[in-house]
This record gives structure tokens, sequence and C-alpha cells, in this order.
């Protein structure tokens, strides 16, 4: 018996079904599946298959449904072929598929708002399979795979659409697909739509929105999900629907591809102009505080600050330490003199810890002697064009290593990660200070400290939503860079 030979194969792909609430309760099932999706030559046929995780060792014979005596998937209702479909207790079964793909008709790849892809096939019979997501990537890969052996051409109408050539005529003269359809919202769409009908405002609303890239696609409705309907909400959603989509007219910039409006740029005119004022003078500063010393309007100051700066460094050493946290914005002139004291005593402390240890205990400590290390290659490099940290053997550069090794000591879990010798400079610089530079430093790690973790999970997130952002304000560019990532 010939064994099969695997041409593709990816882990980790899913699929999304909607299960009714009585069906998913009795049976625990899912609404997303996932599972492996692989090529396999047998006998110089080339197969389909994808398999959810747990259902490896189930016999084929246990799910495929058997149509004119080839192994073709179809979960279409049939009426009259419903003999033909094997009832299982477990209701993954029905997502393993098996069938040869001279069997399919169109691939469709597309992406979601993630920038994961999908593929949707559809079969010569008019199956449409759920949509495979790749979570992992791959499915550039199965497609070109599948441009090797079977005659795919790109259609017409649609650029990410491939359909097999011997329909590829029918393709271009057939009625197009309402829009609507094409969203696939519903497990059967066609069903849906004799509750939605003709000029209805929502089914104008849906219509209107698939031609939106898949960015406002997902971002407004979400993948597979049901709209509510209510018998009596047809005049009230007129109203709002209107004045909606005369929004997005304002305020979305559209233009024709391949039959679809694409949304490529959002246009920025109704902005208000901020201007900026001038910066904050040591006499301004003054007039905010009480015969006490304290701040007098803290929210005031810090908007202050945030539209016009700091006219000086000297203004700097002393504000600074109210936005890094040194100083409480509630605290009087005594209570800031009796914490300086007490700071000062603190970092010595501290940096007597490492300054005292001999040889010895440095050996018994390899975390401390890789940190150590580290500390005084960064050191070395820091801005050495600076006139401040320019020539060698330069008093600030001792003092930028020293105030890296006690902040090590300070947070000895999270230590030293390269690049928070470039965040204490700057404080160093406008400081002039050890301790001060020290405290401040504290205060802006407390801000910055998930950008050190070594799993980098924060600066991921902040890269997720930047990508987020540039698909609403150039999707074109964002998906461009989706590609070549």
């Amino acid at each position: 018996m010939a064994r099969d030979n695997i041409l593709f194969e990816r882990k980790n792909v899913f699929i999304k079904e909607q299960l009714l609430q009585t069906e998913a309760q009795a049976t625990g099932a899912r609404d997303e599946i996932t599972g492996t999706i692989s090529i396999v030559e047998h006998e110089r046929n080339q197969f389909f298959r994808f398999i959810p995780f747990g259902l490896e060792n189930v016999g084929i014979d246990d799910w495929a449904l058997v149509t004119n005596g080839h192994s073709i998937v179809s979960f279409k209702n049939r009426g009259k072929d419903n003999d033909t479909l094997s009832v299982s207790p477990n209701p993954s079964l029905k997502f393993r598929y098996h069938f040869n793909i001279n069997n399919i008709r169109s691939v469709r790849r597309n992406h979601m708002l993630q920038s994961i892809y999908y593929l949707v096939i559809v079969l010569k019979d008019g199956t449409k399979l759920p949509s495979f997501h790749f979570n992992l990537g791959g499915s550039r890969e199965l497609l070109q795979l599948l441009l090797k052996y079977l005659p795919l051409e790109k259609s017409i109408q649609d650029n990410q659409l491939y359909v097999i050539k011997e329909d590829f005529a029918h393709e271009t003269t057939t009625e197009p697909i309402s829009v609507f359809d094409q969203l696939n919202l519903f497990d059967d769409s066609h069903n849906m739509m004799k509750r939605i009908k003709g000029t209805d405002p929502r089914r104008k609303t849906i219509e209107r929105f698939s031609k939106v890239t898949n960015f406002l696609k997902d971002a407004f409705l979400g993948q597979n999900e049901f709209i509510p309907i209510n018998d009596n909400s047809d005049s009230v959603m007129g109203a709002d629907v209107n004045a909606l989509m005369e929004s997005f007219s304002k305020d979305l910039r559209e233009s024709n591809n391949d039959g679809f409006e694409v949304i490529y740029k959002v246009d920025f005119k109704n902005l208000p102009e901020v201007t900026r004022c001038q910066p904050l003078t040591s006499k301004e500063w003054q007039m905010f505080f009480d015969n006490d010393g304290r701040i007098i309007d803290v929210k005031k100051v810090k908007e202050r600050i945030f539209r016009g700066g700091l006219e000086s460094n000297m203004l700097r050493r002393e504000i600074w330490k109210f936005l890094l946290n040194f100083y409480s914005w509630s605290s009087t002139q005594d209570e800031r003199i009796a914490i300086a004291k007490q700071r000062s005593s603190e970092y010595f402390a501290m940096k007597l810890q490492w300054k005292t240890m001999n040889e010895q205990q440095k050996q018994r400590n390899c975390l401390f002697r890789e940190r150590e290390s580290l500390i005084e290659k960064d050191v070395i490099r820091t801005d050495r064009t600076h006139e401040y940290f320019h020539a060698d053997n330069n008093i600030h550069l001792e003092v930028l290593n020293d105030v890296l090794m006690t902040y090590n000591m300070y947070n000895f879990d999270l230590g030293y990660v390269q690049g928070m010798n470039d965040l204490l400079s700057p404080i160093l610089i406008v400081m002039e200070n050890e301790v001060d530079a020290f405290w401040c430093f504290v205060g802006l790690m407390e801000r910055m400290e998930q950008n050190f973790h070594m799993d980098q999970s924060h600066i991921k997130h902040q890269l997720s939503n930047l990508h987020t952002l540039l698909q609403f304000i150039d999707a074109e560019l964002a998906n461009y860079l989706g590609e070549k990532s």
C-alpha cells in the first residue's frame, strides 16, 4: 500500500463556526476549532486535509460524506441527500476535511485586522468551507502549492480571489454575488436574507460596510457575528443608518479597486489647530505655589508644561523632580527638604552595598558580574559626542556607571537592560547631581519598566496598537508591510 507524501503541513490553523446555544451547551463545542492543515500526495493525487486537534486517530468513515464515489466533504443542506451524512456525537468531527484538490473551484486569500491571513475555499459542487485562519503564517505557501497543481488564475473582479481556469469565463460573466453575502456573517446567508430583504436599511448598512476594508469589517462587526433583528426596528434604524453613513462619507476617502470601495487614507482636514504656547518661566512657576510651598493647581501646571515646555535646564532640574515622582505634588517646602535628605541617605546606603563587595563575593554572584560587565561596556559608548560625556576619564561617565549599578541593586529583579543608559544620560545632564538623577531615573523606570521585560510582551502590545492605527490611517501601507513581514 502506497504511503502518503506530505507536501505541505501547518499546525495551529483555526476555523470559526457559529453554534446554536442549545447545541453548544449539550456538546460543549467551541466556536473556534484549531487543527492541522496539510496537502498530501497519494498515488499521484493530491488531497486537502484539515484535522482538528484530538481527532488525529479517528477513522475517515466516522466523518466523511461520500457523494458519487468521491470523498468530498460538504455540509450544505442537500435536502434529499441527508441520508448520506453519518451523524456523530462529537461536534468537531464535521470540521475534519479530506478531499481531492481537483474538486476546488476557487480560493480566496485575505487577512484580518491583526494581519492573520485566512483562506476561503469553494468546491466545484458549490460547497463553501469555513475560513481557515493561519495564526502562525503559511497561507501564502499553501496558495503557491495549489497554484502549482491547479490551473488557478487571479480573478479580474477581485485580486484576492483565484478561480479555476475552466470556470474563469463563467466567473466574469455571471451576476456578481451580493456584497452582503460576501461578508459571510451567517452560517446560512441565504436563509438570513429571507429575513432582511429589498431596500431594508439594515441590508443597505451591511452592504455599505462590506465595501470597506477588513479593518472596519472586523472592528465594527467582528468575525461571523449575528446582527440582532427586531421586527419593529426599521423606522428607528433608518435615521441612525443615514446619519452614520454620512459621517463615514465625510471622514473616509474611498477609491474603486476591482469593484470594491477600499479606504486608503483618513481625511484629517477637520482636526483642530494646535498652537504651541511660550515655555513656562521661573517667575510663572513660582506663582503656582501657596505660602507653604504647596502647588495650588496641579492639573493646570501639568497642562501648562504640556502646552509650552520649560524655558531652561535650571527650571527642568526643579520641575522634573515632580514629574518623575521624586517629590509628591502635594508636598510642602519643608516636606521636600526632608524628602531630599532621606533620599540621599538611602541612595548612598544602596551604593555602598555593591561598592564594598569583594572579588570572592562577586565570583559567587554570576548575574551581578554579567550586569556589571554590561553596564561598563554601555557606559563607555554613551553619548560620547556630547560635551557632557566627551573625553576620556570623564567624571560624568563614572557617575553614570554608579547610578546604573545602584539601580541594579535597587531593582535586582529587573537589573540592568541595554538602553537604560540612554534614558539616564539626559536626566543626569539636567540634574547635574548623582542622587537626584538616580531617584528621577527610578521614577521614569516605574513608567517604562515593562518595556524592558525579557518576553517583550509590552513592546509587542505597543507595536500591535501602532499597526492598528496604521491600518486605519494608511491601510495600503499597512497591507504592504504585512505582505513583507
